[in-house]
């Protein structure tokens, strides 16, 4: 319970919600940690540049033989740096987080960006999502993707799950 005598904030699950109670007067607000597609790529390009380890990005594209370039952020950072920038800013609509997936898998600029699009569409929060309307965009991702990293991840985590889940709605 909330001591109506002292200034305190109390935090629920989800979405925050702060309460702020003094002695003349309640105010109660939603902070509004909703963010665009445009924003989520961003943050998330932004910390993983931060991230990022130049001496190692070379070697990194030679091994896959990739054009893209690295910012040279190992798989599991890029899955420690994501997580919580995901948990914090959930997507609110099927709609947007199909935008965001597909904004930063597409336009990556860098081959971790499309990890972490990946880890976004596999995130516990979009659980719900994956049903047969996501295999187009799935299927986009494989094609813009073109190579075993990220095409195994998709087909293995993302598209394998939903087919069997759903047998008789997508065969």
């Amino acid at each position: 319970t909330l001591n109506t005598s002292e200034m305190q904030t109390s935090i629920s699950t989800g979405r925050r919600l702060f309460v702020v109670f003094s002695k003349t007067s309640c105010l109660s607000t939603t902070e509004n940690l909703r963010v665009s597609a445009a924003q989520l790529t961003d943050r998330v390009r932004r910390e993983l540049a931060a991230a990022g380890d130049p001496s190692r990005a070379p070697a990194m594209q030679e091994y896959m033989k990739s054009d893209i370039p690295y910012y040279g952020v190992r798989l599991p950072d890029v899955r420690r740096i994501c997580r919580p920038i995901f948990s914090a800013h959930p997507i609110d609509s099927v709609g947007a987080f199909d935008d965001t997936v597909e904004r930063l898998f597409v336009g990556a600029t860098h081959r971790e960006e499309r990890y972490a699009a990946v880890e976004l569409a596999k995130h516990p929060l979009y659980r719900t999502h994956q049903t047969p309307d996501r295999i187009p965009l799935y299927r986009r991702l494989i094609i813009a993707g073109g190579w075993w990293d990220t095409v195994d991840d998709i087909a293995g985590n993302l598209i394998g799950p939903i087919l069997t889940t759903y047998p008789t709605e997508v065969l």
